[in-house]
């Protein structure tokens, strides 16, 4: 849309025109570039953009080169480019690998009963099925990693690997008042040292490796089996326990990402028939709910014999003249029951993830009635009355939208989606999960959609969960580099078109000529290949010669 808007000769023929008053042009998750299908028009428009850029990522794996090539297209129109480069989190990511209890037997949703503590693994009532990874896999560390990691080390390392120990020693580095900071500068240290005895035969790391975790020593005599015997594993079933542990502890709303949209959809329609069905056995045969339903069902009987309204004073002819104090007093003595909100048909809330507290029923009713049944299956409007949602590009763009705004206001605590909410939607959450394996779960989009939890500003640690993926494939995702980013070839006959119609319908003017030289000025293939500026401008002259046909 954006370069349609730009190559529009009614947008650029006059100096005040829209294309010619654009003062910046902010590009989101700028690493799209490299994607096959829309990466083209990404490269397009920032070849393209008239005014300064801004170009936004976390997830660029060489951004250096990425600065140089939008530095030289950036300074061919007179513009300075500067990069900024934050390597450390405001919040930090705690890991873990779900495993599910072995009897599980579901009644009903558990109330929260300890006050919110960030991470899984702390307070009273931790979970035993969440097993936390091995800090030595970790990219980044946290205060408390940075403390184990050192404690094993002064056990397992010789003296003479360790070296100056003021220099790794908390309480020698650290000051009274620790900060963020101070834990960056001393994790760079410790790995450093890490380092050292990785390279180091006689450095007993194995040794650290199995203090920190003695899971490691198991996992790598019993690989060979495991590869033999390796199953595939119902992440769908394992996810609806998942589910209800986090509820109870209070790590709700959680983002689930899967990369295949069928599976998506099954994981919800899972979880909600698993809820919907305990609450009809629930409702059943519970002695107080169905005494509540008889009270119910008597006060809709006696309701139409208590609208007995107090006659209002008569004027002086004998006409019935009620003033509005009279109306407004009589409305204020009229005792609302609180069975008038009751809705026996409404999901009760321990068979529901919905936080009914951050919104009102009329509010959420509005807004379901907006969904056409015949586009959006029953079954997924019922699903959001209990606070469960899908998301993805196939799914009905009302419905998306209906989800994204629940999803913020609170109300829905748990969304099914592919990478669609990975990439500059605004759904910030306590606990990220990866639900089942994928080719698509690569380390840029394993960040990416990890980086949804613990945003800055809503939490103090988030917590990323891998549900139903091996443990090797997992210290896989975590460990791996970010990928170079590559760009394509920007230039197609289509856009060698677009351009010419610009300059016929501009009369050539001044913009019109600064976006054909965008291109002419071009000396490589793509982002990430060779110097080419020949090859170019032949492919330039082919599309011209092909077009004139």
């Amino acid at each position: 849309m954006l370069q349609i808007m730009l190559l529009a000769p009614t947008n650029a023929s006059s100096p005040t025109a829209w294309s010619r008053r654009v003062k910046r042009i902010i590009f989101n998750e700028v690493h799209c570039i490299g994607q096959a299908e829309d990466g083209i028009i990404w490269e397009q428009l920032l070849l393209l953009a008239p005014c300064p850029i801004i170009a936004l990522s976390a997830t660029v794996g060489n951004p250096n080169e990425l600065k140089d090539w939008l530095s030289r297209l950036q300074a061919q129109k007179g513009f300075k480019m500067k990069m900024i480069v934050h390597e450390v989190r405001y919040s930090d990511l705690r890991k873990f690998i779900y495993e599910p209890p072995h009897n599980f037997s579901f009644k009903g949703l558990a109330e929260v009963s300890r006050l919110p503590v960030p991470g899984l693994d702390e307070g009273d009532t931790i979970s035993p099925n969440f097993k936390n990874v091995a800090a030595l896999d970790y990219i980044t560390l946290e205060a408390r990693d940075c403390l184990t990691l050192w404690n094993n080390m002064q056990k397992t390392f010789p003296k003479e690997l360790l070296g100056n120990e003021s220099e790794l020693d908390p309480l020698k580095v650290l000051p009274g008042v620790i900060e963020k900071s101070h834990i960056v500068k001393w994790e760079q240290r410790l790995k450093r040292k890490l380092k050292e005895a990785m390279e180091n035969s006689g450095s007993n790391f194995y040794v650290l490796q199995e203090s920190i975790d003695p899971s490691v020593q198991s996992e790598r005599t019993s690989k060979i089996q495991r590869c033999i015997m390796s199953d595939p594993v119902d992440h769908i079933g394992r996810l609806f326990t998942l589910a209800c542990e986090l509820h109870a502890q209070d790590a709700l709303p959680a983002l689930v990402f899967n990369y295949d949209r069928s599976e998506c959809e099954r994981a919800v329609r899972s979880i909600f028939l698993k809820l919907n069905d305990a609450e009809t056995v629930f409702k059943g045969s519970d002695t107080t709910w169905k005494k509540k339903l008889r009270d119910f069902e008597q006060w809709q009987r006696q309701k139409g014999s208590n609208r007995e309204i107090r006659p209002f004073k008569r004027s002086e002819s004998g006409e019935r003249n009620p003033s509005k104090l009279d109306i407004a007093r009589e409305k204020g003595s009229i005792e609302i029951s609180p069975w008038e909100s009751f809705d026996p048909e409404a999901p009760l809330d321990h068979f529901s993830f919905a936080d009914t507290k951050m919104m009102q029923q009329k509010d959420l009713d509005d807004l379901v009635l907006q969904l056409n049944p015949k586009k959006v299956q029953p079954w997924l409007i019922d699903a959001l009355r209990r606070g469960l949602g899908v998301h993805h590009a196939g799914m009905n763009l009302q419905y998306r939208q209906i989800v994204e705004m629940l999803f913020r206001k609170g109300y829905i605590r748990l969304v099914v989606a592919t990478g669609t909410l990975a990439l500059g939607i605004n759904m910030p959450c306590k606990t990220v999960i990866f639900s089942g394996d994928s080719m698509f779960l690569s380390p840029q989009n394993y960040r990416q959609a990890s980086g949804r939890a613990g945003r800055r500003g809503f939490d103090l640690l988030g917590n990323v969960i891998f549900n139903g993926i091996n443990r090797d494939r997992v210290h896989e995702i975590m460990s791996s580099r970010l990928p170079a980013l590559k760009g394509q070839f920007s230039i197609s006959t289509t856009l060698v078109l677009r351009l010419f119609v610009l300059l016929s319908g501009t009369n050539s003017n001044e913009f019109a000529v600064n976006a054909v030289k965008s291109l002419l000025s071009q000396t490589r293939l793509y982002l990430g290949g060779p110097d080419a500026e020949i090859t170019v401008k032949h492919h330039l002259r082919f599309s011209i010669e092909y077009l004139r046909r």
